[in-house]
Formats: C-alpha cells, sequence, structure tokens
C-alpha cells in the first residue's frame, strides 16, 4: 500500500442509501475518521465497488478516489424496510382538485394546489362543497398566485388527489396520486371527507 493510500472504516451510513445508487463514477460523500472520531466528510468519486451479503443488510466495500488520496471503507445498509403507509404521513401535500360533475378538470401544470397537511386538504374539500358558492375559497397555488374563489355547485363526488412529494416542476400532468380525498353526504346534508390510497 503506498503513503498516500489508506485504510478507513468501517462507515455506517446515517441515512439507508439505494443499493443501485452505489455505483461507478457516483459521486459521493463520506465521513472522514481520525482516531476513532468524525473529522468532517470526504468527497469524492467510487471507483471500485465490491458486495458482500450481511445480516440484516448489505455492506459495500468502495474504494473512494478524492483526488488526494484513496481510501478503503465499508458502510452497511439497513435492510429495506417495507413502504411507508402515505396515510401516516406528516407535513405538506399536495395536489389537484375536481369539483365534481359540473366541472373540468383542471390543467396539471397551472392548478395543482399546496396543503400544509391531509388534515387541510380534508377541510378544503370540504368548505368547498359546503361553503363555496357564498364564500371565497383559499386556493395555494404551486405555480401561480394564490387566489380566493367562489366555487358554486360544487357536487358530492367532488375529490383531491394528493401526492406527498412535489411532482418536478410542480407539473402534476400524469403523475398518479398516493392518496384520493372524498366526500360522502349524509341525509341531512352534512359532509365528510374521507382519505383511501391509491
Amino acid at each position: 500500500m503506498s503513503e498516500n493510500t489508506r485504510k478507513r472504516g468501517p462507515y455506517h451510513a446515517e441515512h439507508p442509501l439505494d443499493p443501485a445508487a452505489v455505483k461507478v463514477d457516483t459521486r459521493v460523500s463520506v465521513p472522514k475518521w481520525h482516531r476513532s472520531e468524525v473529522m468532517g466528510w470526504v468527497n469524492g468519486t467510487v471507483i471500485e465497488v465490491t458486495e458482500r451479503t450481511e445480516s440484516p443488510g448489505t455492506t459495500y466495500l468502495v474504494r473512494l478516489d478524492d483526488g488526494a488520496e484513496t481510501i478503503y471503507f465499508a458502510y452497511s445498509i439497513a435492510a429495506p424496510q417495507g413502504p411507508r403507509d402515505p396515510m401516516e404521513h406528516t407535513g405538506p401535500v399536495f395536489g389537484m382538485w375536481w369539483g365534481g360533475s359540473g366541472y373540468s378538470h383542471g390543467e396539471g401544470d397551472k392548478d395543482g394546489e399546496r396543503f400544509a397537511s391531509i388534515e387541510a386538504a380534508k377541510d378544503a374539500l370540504v368548505s368547498r362543497y359546503t361553503d363555496g358558492y357564498g364564500y371565497r375559497q383559499q386556493f395555494a397555488f404551486v405555480n401561480r398566485e394564490p387566489e380566493g374563489v367562489l366555487c358554486p355547485a360544487v357536487s358530492e363526488n367532488t375529490t383531491i388527489d394528493l401526492v406527498l412529494a412535489l411532482p418536478e416542476g410542480g407539473d402534476f400532468t400524469d403523475v398518479y396520486p398516493d392518496l384520493r380525498i372524498t366526500l360522502t353526504v349524509d341525509e341531512d346534508g352534512e359532509a365528510t371527507a374521507h382519505v383511501e390510497s391509491c
């Protein structure tokens, strides 16, 4: 081993990484260790990847050339977890509202909205149905200025299709939703919003 080649490791990634993304020529950042303490980060290009199976996950041995030295290190990736239930999502969501049979569907690149949470989107759907004819409803559009709009004649089959992450460019065209919000209306006219996974 030459003087400018050091052994480093093991390194354990703080966040799960996509194994498919760890390839030769990938630019990555890894923690730099010195006397068993993390002393910053090393940025470089992966020039070799070998793989061995271990429990509970997989360890990748990577030779990283940062331009000054070649560092050999290993880091473990946790065993893959099942997809997170979108119903458990907290934080902002994004979506397209449809007012029902009396409305046309919105334009994906113009009419996408931001909602503070799933609950906020449910509240918006109920409000547009029950109060939209007389009170301006707030639309926080992604790609244009927010507006307060009257929404007359919203029908019971009104929906909001939601995604958990903002699509590229805020364009919802051809984006498959993660969740859909629908309404049920009882015999007294009371509307209740429901969320279902798509």
